[in-house]
């Protein structure tokens, strides 16, 4: 890793260059997903109902594209790996047949975050959808995330 240095008027920003090795998020019901991909310096979106097309396999010529820059990744992945810190593996509640499915695959040269669930989340799944909205632009992201979670109380 190496550190690059940029003036910015009147202070010096260093910002440390970080291998993102996997980038993959997931989060769907039935008949529809969303997932984020990176490939190469690009980040996909997809979101679509049936028939579902896994982005790690195709990428739709309809996914959305996006270029964070190193910044916006800086930033990011702050947030990724304090979630990464306290987050559990798995979540699961069994008495849900179908429902909501995540998957959250984010792999750096300096830390790792996989966790996922079925219909259970850590309590603070709303912050870490809403650092995603931020960080790739796509504000309705999950945006029902609210409204089918008390479905499941």
């Amino acid at each position: 890793m190496t550190a690059r240095q940029t003036q910015d008027h009147q202070f010096t920003v260093t910002v440390k260059t970080v291998r993102i090795k996997k980038f993959y998020i997931y989060y769907g019901a039935p008949g529809e997903a969303e997932q984020f991909l990176k490939k190469g310096r690009d980040i996909y979106y997809n979101s679509a109902g049936s028939p579902f097309v896994d982005l790690r396999h195709k990428i739709p010529d309809e996914a959305i594209r996006t270029r964070p820059d190193k910044r916006e990744w800086k930033c990011f992945l702050a947030a990724a790996r304090s979630f990464s810190t306290y987050w559990g593996k798995e979540y699961f509640n069994h008495r849900v047949d179908d429902g909501i499915q995540w998957e959250i695959r984010i792999i750096t040269g300096d830390f790792t975050f996989k966790s996922h669930g079925s219909n259970a989340f850590p309590d603070d799944f709303e912050d870490f959808l809403n650092a995603v909205r931020e960080f790739t632009g796509v504000k309705d992201f999950a945006g029902n995330f609210v409204s089918k979670l008390f479905m499941f109380d």
